[in-house]
């Protein structure tokens, strides 16, 4: 359990088996979270390591999209804040296989007035999709900022997701103050702690 933290790869009941074993241990729960941070310290490091290879210097295109409550939200307007970009859809298993370690990190910037998370719905123009959407996210208790990509009428193509040049979803981009693309990150690696790690990382390096 502690190589898997160490190495990034500890999902949440690997969290969990480690907390209760630690507590059967030191017959207390006191110093759990330092005793991680401790664990950590070398992933963390090579993440740092990793994200200064891929990290990318692109304009990020601009668009004008409307959310679930049909408030218009402008990328343009949200210039001097850093965004997340999450394409997704609802047929997409590894979009919403990803979602809890979306909500973890979104969580950890909660109270960030500078970080800005936008979920971008895109792939899917079904009649009743945006209730369907409405209820997805109430039954799992999401309180994502969900924006539509909608098909051009004319070319049937979804017009942010190909000016961003996405190859596929779940695709993530995160961009800085200056409006510009530093980390794209695609799919999912099936755990939650080494996503929220890895965007968290990424977040930090360009806030």
């Amino acid at each position: 359990l502690e190589e898997l933290v160490r190495t990034g790869k500890a999902a949440s009941r690997h969290i969990g088996w480690l907390r209760q074993a630690y507590i059967r241990n030191n017959k207390e729960e006191k110093g759990f979270d330092a005793y991680m941070d401790g664990l950590k310290t070398d992933y963390r490091k090579s993440l740092q390591e990793k994200l200064a290879q891929i990290m990318v210097n692109e304009p990020a295109p601009l668009f004008t999209l409307r959310n679930l409550d049909g408030k218009e939200v402008s990328l343009g307007s949200l210039k001097g804040k850093v965004v997340v970009l999450d394409f997704w859809a609802t047929w997409c298993g590894p979009c919403k296989a990803s979602f809890p370690a979306m909500q973890k990190t979104a969580g950890r910037y909660a109270g960030n007035k500078d970080v800005v998370f936008l979920f971008i719905h895109t792939l899917e123009n079904k009649k009743g999709m945006r209730e369907s959407v409405r209820n997805y996210l109430k039954e799992k208790g999401y309180a994502f900022n969900v924006l539509f990509d909608i098909p051009d009428p004319d070319t049937k193509e979804y017009p942010v997701m190909k000016s961003y040049r996405a190859k596929g979803i779940p695709a993530k981009f995160i961009i800085d103050r200056a409006g510009n693309i530093r980390f794209k990150p695609v799919g999912f690696s099936g755990s939650d702690e080494e996503t929220a790690e890895e965007l968290s990382a990424m977040l930090e390096a360009v806030l």
